[in-house]
């Protein structure tokens, strides 16, 4: 059963938060962490903060757990009441409230135009639907039309005929390597690249369950992944360390 709620991600040294809701909030945190730590979260105020004081600082904090029906509202509540420095959208899930300098409007413009010249894509006057509306039943017809499951045609089969020229395509269509064998050289280069490999089995102990927890975590970045290994086994020794001396005290 998934974890839905609203969280906040609060910066530990000055008190700003950002608020967001989810129906997975262990899988959003882990998105959180991945994108800042990546350097490519979408909210800029937040990533420039992790940037300045560090993941560390940040703290993922659940403050109610709902319904996903009600993860708007109930998001829209603390927006409202708590007004986060990071939200850059006062209203929830919706764009609303996004101001764009007149810099960033320029680029957006450049960007179309030059879309459109590039293209060849009639705009303006010169696009064939200015100024006028599909009737509702054009409408009617394009929402059946559309309806069902499936890309490119959705809700459609091609017929019969269709299908036996697909078959006979494709039949006729030779194979790049059909009646091609390998080389001698091409052979020995594949068993040289698989000789010695082995299964990678999962650690066993203390080591598993830090090394899966990580994986869980941080995905397949092994770097970030090592790095963390290496910091909880240090912990980990200290803490057996600590152990063992209180053993000894007690005999």
């Amino acid at each position: 059963m998934r974890d839905s709620g609203i969280y906040a991600i609060t910066n530990r040294q000055n008190g700003k938060q950002y608020i967001g809701s989810s129906i997975d909030l262990p899988k959003r945190r882990r998105e959180h962490w991945n994108a800042l730590l990546g350097g490519y979260h979408q909210n800029q105020h937040l990533q420039r903060s992790v940037n300045r004081y560090g993941l560390g600082a940040f703290a993922f904090d659940v403050l109610e757990r709902c319904e996903s029906e009600q993860l708007v509202d109930r998001e829209q509540f603390y927006l409202d009441s708590l007004k986060p420095a990071y939200n850059m959208r006062p209203i929830a899930n919706s764009m609303l409230g996004i101001k764009r300098s007149r810099e960033t409007r320029e680029r957006m413009s450049v960007a179309l135009k030059k879309y459109y010249e590039t293209h060849d894509a009639p705009c303006g006057p010169d696009h064939p639907m200015y100024g006028r509306k599909h009737s509702a039943e054009t409408r009617a017809k394009m929402s059946r039309n559309g309806k069902g499951k499936g890309a490119g045609r959705p809700g459609r089969s091609p017929s019969a005929e269709t299908r036996a020229k697909m078959s006979a395509a494709k039949r006729d269509k030779p194979i790049w390597n059909r009646g091609r064998p390998h080389s001698e050289q091409h052979k020995a280069n594949l068993r040289k690249a698989w000789v010695g490999r082995k299964e990678r089995k999962p650690p066993k102990g203390p080591r598993r369950i830090v090394a899966l927890a990580d994986l869980h975590t941080f995905g397949w970045d092994k770097q970030r992944r090592n790095v963390l290994i290496a910091q909880r086994h240090r912990r980990l020794r200290e803490w057996v360390a600590r152990m063992n001396s209180a053993m000894e005290t007690v005999r």
